[in-house]
Protein backbone atom coordinates (compact mmCIF):
# COMPACT_ATOMS: atom_id res chain seq x y z
CA UNK A 1 0.00 0.00 0.00
CA UNK A 2 1.53 3.67 -0.97
CA UNK A 3 1.87 5.93 1.55
CA UNK A 4 -0.17 8.61 0.34
CA UNK A 5 -3.18 5.89 0.54
CA UNK A 6 -2.23 5.22 4.22
CA UNK A 7 -2.31 8.78 4.80
CA UNK A 8 -6.08 9.40 3.17
CA UNK A 9 -7.17 6.38 5.47
CA UNK A 10 -5.21 8.08 9.05
CA UNK A 11 -7.09 10.88 7.83
CA UNK A 12 -10.21 9.64 7.23
CA UNK A 13 -10.27 8.06 10.51
CA UNK A 14 -9.12 10.89 12.13
CA UNK A 15 -12.04 13.23 11.03
CA UNK A 16 -14.50 10.11 12.05
CA UNK A 17 -13.00 10.06 15.64
CA UNK A 18 -12.74 5.94 15.13
CA UNK A 19 -11.85 3.92 18.16
CA UNK A 20 -10.10 1.27 16.36
CA UNK A 21 -7.97 1.52 13.30
CA UNK A 22 -6.52 -1.45 11.24
CA UNK A 23 -3.82 -1.75 8.51
CA UNK A 24 -3.69 -5.34 8.68
CA UNK A 25 -2.14 -7.71 5.76
CA UNK A 26 -1.49 -5.08 3.38
CA UNK A 27 2.31 -5.07 2.21
CA UNK A 28 3.44 -2.36 4.27
CA UNK A 29 6.94 -1.22 5.65
CA UNK A 30 6.16 2.03 6.69
CA UNK A 31 4.02 3.93 9.24
CA UNK A 32 3.61 7.28 8.01
CA UNK A 33 3.95 9.87 11.44
CA UNK A 34 0.93 10.76 11.00
CA UNK A 35 -0.28 7.71 12.44
CA UNK A 36 0.13 9.96 15.88
CA UNK A 37 -2.74 11.79 14.37
CA UNK A 38 -5.20 9.59 15.92
CA UNK A 39 -5.22 10.03 19.42
CA UNK A 40 -8.56 8.94 20.19
CA UNK A 41 -8.41 5.58 19.19
CA UNK A 42 -8.25 2.37 21.88
CA UNK A 43 -7.67 -0.22 19.49
CA UNK A 44 -5.01 -0.17 16.79
CA UNK A 45 -3.95 -3.01 14.36
CA UNK A 46 -0.86 -3.35 12.39
CA UNK A 47 -0.43 -6.72 12.08
CA UNK A 48 0.79 -9.22 9.33
CA UNK A 49 2.84 -6.29 7.02
CA UNK A 50 6.62 -5.55 6.06
CA UNK A 51 7.50 -2.99 9.31
CA UNK A 52 11.28 -3.34 10.46
CA UNK A 53 10.48 -0.59 12.57
CA UNK A 54 8.00 2.10 14.46
CA UNK A 55 7.47 5.73 13.76
CA UNK A 56 8.01 7.54 17.22
CA UNK A 57 4.75 9.38 16.80
CA UNK A 58 2.78 5.61 16.71
CA UNK A 59 3.51 6.45 21.15
CA UNK A 60 1.68 9.65 20.91
CA UNK A 61 -1.65 7.31 21.07
CA UNK A 62 -1.61 7.03 24.96
CA UNK A 63 -5.46 6.02 24.82
CA UNK A 64 -4.77 2.89 23.06
CA UNK A 65 -5.72 -0.48 25.25
CA UNK A 66 -5.00 -2.73 22.58
CA UNK A 67 -2.08 -2.94 20.13
CA UNK A 68 -1.83 -5.69 17.63
CA UNK A 69 2.01 -5.50 16.01
CA UNK A 70 2.41 -9.35 15.49
CA UNK A 71 4.01 -10.92 11.60
CA UNK A 72 6.04 -7.95 10.67
CA UNK A 73 9.86 -8.21 10.91
CA UNK A 74 10.22 -5.86 13.73
CA UNK A 75 13.66 -5.75 15.83
CA UNK A 76 13.25 -3.44 18.36
CA UNK A 77 10.87 -1.50 19.83
CA UNK A 78 11.54 1.79 20.89
CA UNK A 79 11.88 2.74 24.95
CA UNK A 80 9.05 5.63 24.20
CA UNK A 81 6.82 2.36 24.69
CA UNK A 82 5.86 3.62 28.27
CA UNK A 83 4.23 6.13 27.21
CA UNK A 84 1.26 3.64 26.28
CA UNK A 85 -0.12 3.78 29.70
CA UNK A 86 -3.38 2.22 29.10
CA UNK A 87 -2.54 -0.82 27.25
CA UNK A 88 -3.77 -3.75 28.35
CA UNK A 89 -3.05 -6.22 25.35
CA UNK A 90 0.12 -6.16 23.28
CA UNK A 91 0.73 -8.58 20.91
CA UNK A 92 4.28 -8.34 19.31
CA UNK A 93 4.85 -12.30 18.45
CA UNK A 94 6.24 -13.59 14.61
CA UNK A 95 8.42 -10.90 15.00
CA UNK A 96 12.70 -10.85 14.79
CA UNK A 97 13.06 -8.93 18.44
CA UNK A 98 16.41 -10.06 20.44
CA UNK A 99 15.44 -7.80 23.01
CA UNK A 100 12.80 -5.47 25.05
CA UNK A 101 13.00 -2.13 26.27
CA UNK A 102 13.05 -2.02 30.27
CA UNK A 103 10.36 0.68 29.42
CA UNK A 104 7.94 -1.79 28.08
CA UNK A 105 7.75 -3.27 31.87
CA UNK A 106 5.93 -0.34 33.19
CA UNK A 107 2.89 -0.92 31.42
CA UNK A 108 1.14 -1.63 34.80
CA UNK A 109 -1.84 -2.09 33.20
CA UNK A 110 -1.24 -5.09 30.62
CA UNK A 111 -3.15 -8.11 31.16
CA UNK A 112 -1.92 -9.57 27.56
CA UNK A 113 1.48 -9.96 26.05
CA UNK A 114 2.35 -12.52 22.97
CA UNK A 115 6.02 -12.73 22.50
CA UNK A 116 6.23 -15.34 21.30
CA UNK A 117 8.31 -16.40 17.55
CA UNK A 118 10.79 -13.98 18.08
CA UNK A 119 14.72 -14.43 18.68
CA UNK A 120 14.69 -13.29 22.61
CA UNK A 121 17.67 -14.77 24.22
CA UNK A 122 16.32 -13.07 27.67
CA UNK A 123 13.96 -11.66 30.14
CA UNK A 124 14.92 -8.77 32.41
CA UNK A 125 14.20 -9.16 35.86
CA UNK A 126 11.22 -5.88 35.45
CA UNK A 127 9.14 -9.20 34.19
CA UNK A 128 8.24 -8.79 38.16
CA UNK A 129 6.47 -4.93 37.75
CA UNK A 130 3.70 -6.36 35.41
CA UNK A 131 1.52 -7.87 37.86
CA UNK A 132 -1.79 -7.50 36.06
CA UNK A 133 -0.59 -10.03 33.79
CA UNK A 134 -2.82 -12.83 33.32
CA UNK A 135 -1.48 -14.68 29.99
CA UNK A 136 2.25 -14.38 28.86
CA UNK A 137 3.63 -16.16 25.67
CA UNK A 138 7.14 -16.47 25.37
CA UNK A 139 7.06 -19.71 23.74
CA UNK A 140 9.48 -20.35 20.56
CA UNK A 141 12.29 -17.99 21.44
CA UNK A 142 16.01 -18.53 22.04
CA UNK A 143 15.70 -18.22 26.38
CA UNK A 144 17.74 -20.35 29.06
CA UNK A 145 16.45 -18.83 31.91
CA UNK A 146 13.49 -17.25 33.47
CA UNK A 147 13.70 -14.84 35.88
CA UNK A 148 12.63 -14.93 39.52
CA UNK A 149 10.89 -11.96 39.43
CA UNK A 150 8.70 -14.20 37.33
CA UNK A 151 6.88 -15.17 40.86
CA UNK A 152 5.78 -11.72 40.85
CA UNK A 153 3.25 -12.27 38.68
CA UNK A 154 0.44 -13.30 40.75
CA UNK A 155 -2.75 -12.27 38.73
CA UNK A 156 -0.78 -14.64 35.92
CA UNK A 157 -3.26 -17.90 34.73
CA UNK A 158 -1.39 -18.84 31.34
CA UNK A 159 2.45 -19.22 30.97
CA UNK A 160 3.67 -20.40 27.72
CA UNK A 161 7.29 -21.25 27.46
CA UNK A 162 7.04 -23.77 24.75
CA UNK A 163 10.43 -24.38 22.58
CA UNK A 164 13.10 -22.57 23.90
CA UNK A 165 16.37 -23.54 25.69
CA UNK A 166 15.33 -23.73 29.63
CA UNK A 167 17.19 -26.31 31.86
CA UNK A 168 15.15 -25.51 35.02
CA UNK A 169 12.19 -23.25 36.17
CA UNK A 170 12.72 -20.79 38.85
CA UNK A 171 11.60 -21.58 42.16
CA UNK A 172 9.57 -18.93 42.66
CA UNK A 173 7.25 -20.12 40.17
CA UNK A 174 5.50 -21.68 42.44
CA UNK A 175 4.04 -18.36 43.90
CA UNK A 176 1.99 -18.54 41.22
CA UNK A 177 -1.43 -19.57 42.93
CA UNK A 178 -3.96 -18.39 39.96
CA UNK A 179 -1.61 -20.44 36.96
CA UNK A 180 -3.96 -22.19 34.78
CA UNK A 181 -1.68 -23.32 32.33
CA UNK A 182 2.27 -23.83 32.34
CA UNK A 183 3.39 -24.76 29.21
CA UNK A 184 6.90 -26.14 29.10
CA UNK A 185 7.20 -28.68 25.98
CA UNK A 186 10.07 -28.68 23.87
CA UNK A 187 13.22 -27.31 26.38
CA UNK A 188 15.86 -29.22 28.48
CA UNK A 189 13.60 -29.03 31.90
CA UNK A 190 14.90 -32.23 33.89
CA UNK A 191 12.64 -31.30 36.70
CA UNK A 192 10.37 -28.67 38.22
CA UNK A 193 10.62 -26.85 41.59
CA UNK A 194 9.98 -28.79 44.81
CA UNK A 195 6.93 -27.20 45.44
CA UNK A 196 5.05 -27.03 42.40
CA UNK A 197 2.45 -29.39 43.26
CA UNK A 198 1.16 -26.68 45.78
CA UNK A 199 -0.07 -24.91 42.40
CA UNK A 200 -2.58 -28.08 41.67
CA UNK A 201 -6.01 -26.64 40.87
CA UNK A 202 -8.70 -28.66 39.24
CA UNK A 203 -7.75 -26.48 35.95
CA UNK A 204 -3.51 -26.12 36.33
CA UNK A 205 -2.12 -28.27 33.13
CA UNK A 206 1.94 -28.79 33.61
CA UNK A 207 3.07 -30.37 29.84
CA UNK A 208 6.67 -31.12 28.75
CA UNK A 209 8.70 -33.75 28.01
CA UNK A 210 8.31 -37.69 28.75
CA UNK A 211 11.52 -37.33 30.95
CA UNK A 212 10.55 -34.45 33.59
CA UNK A 213 10.95 -35.18 36.99
CA UNK A 214 9.47 -34.40 40.10
CA UNK A 215 10.59 -34.88 43.70
CA UNK A 216 8.23 -37.31 45.41
CA UNK A 217 9.28 -36.34 49.29
CA UNK A 218 7.18 -33.26 48.27
CA UNK A 219 4.14 -34.33 46.89
CA UNK A 220 1.52 -36.73 47.57
CA UNK A 221 1.20 -39.69 45.47
CA UNK A 222 -2.51 -38.51 44.45
CA UNK A 223 -0.94 -35.08 43.87
CA UNK A 224 1.55 -36.37 41.76
CA UNK A 225 -0.89 -38.07 39.74
CA UNK A 226 -2.78 -35.36 38.81
CA UNK A 227 0.09 -32.70 38.58
CA UNK A 228 1.63 -33.71 35.34
CA UNK A 229 -0.62 -34.00 32.12
CA UNK A 230 2.38 -34.79 29.68
CA UNK A 231 1.83 -35.37 26.03
CA UNK A 232 4.29 -35.47 22.92
CA UNK A 233 3.63 -33.86 20.08
CA UNK A 234 4.14 -37.16 17.81
CA UNK A 235 0.91 -38.68 19.30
Amino acid sequence: MKKKKIIELIEDAKSRNLKSFSLNFRKIKDIPPEIGGLTDIQYLNIAGNKLKSLPIEIFNLNKLEKLELNGNALTNIPKEIEKLENLKELNLSYNNLENLPCELYSLKKLHLLLLNVNDLTEISNGIGNLSNLKELNLSYNKLERIPDEMGFLRNLEVLNLLNNKLTKLPQNITKLKNLKTLEIFGNHIAEVPDKLANLITDNLKISDDDNIEVDNSFVDQGDLDGLLDLYDEDE
